[in-house]
């Protein structure tokens, strides 16, 4: 993104001691650590005092897992296409979504087995440079959006009836033991 930066580098004038400096840098990555370095010199003496601070910044959000169930059988070739709709809904890079999984649920009666659904697995990954919304408020397709969704897919020449769009549960994190 155009206003990420990986440094800073500037000067700032402080007439007395008593005065302060409040520098806010609105393009820091979520999640991340960073160094500040300073240094303080009156310009009169040799006795300038250099000074280092670290920070993280607010962790980022979690990712988002979310599934788009059709009813019958979508081939996994639409895989692409509909992450491409699903993120057109959602107001995001399709990118941020990663690559879809496919998986079809059967039922079976008699000696027949028939694909009863077929369900698409994206996760919408979280936007380090951005605090809000979060990718759980983001994946949500509902309403006028899920409408468009559906006409959408229809339009792109899949047929299937969408059964349901829902997050999934974030996986948990675990700290790995050494």
């Amino acid at each position: 993104k155009g206003h990420v930066e990986d440094y800073w580098v500037g000067a700032d004038s402080v007439v007395t001691t008593t005065n302060s400096i409040t520098r806010s840098f609105y393009w820091l990555y979520g999640g991340t650590k960073y160094q500040v370095s300073g240094y303080l010199d009156n310009g009169i003496a040799t006795n300038g005092t250099a000074k280092v601070e670290y920070f993280t910044t607010v962790t980022q959000a979690d990712s988002q897992p979310f599934t788009i169930k059709f009813q019958g059988t979508v081939l996994d070739s639409y895989t692409s296409r509909i992450a491409e709709l699903a993120a057109e809904q959602q107001g995001v890079n399709p990118k941020r979504l990663g690559s879809g999984t496919r998986t079809t649920s059967t039922s079976r009666v008699l000696q027949t087995t028939t694909v009863a659904y077929t369900t698409f697995a994206y996760t919408l990954y979280s936007d380090r440079s951005a605090q809000d919304p979060t990718p759980t408020d983001q994946a949500k397709i509902e309403g006028t959006a899920l409408t468009k969704l559906k006409t959408n897919l229809k339009s792109a020449g899949i047929t299937n009836e969408v059964d349901s769009v829902a997050n999934s549960a974030i996986p948990s994190k675990t700290t790995p033991t050494w």
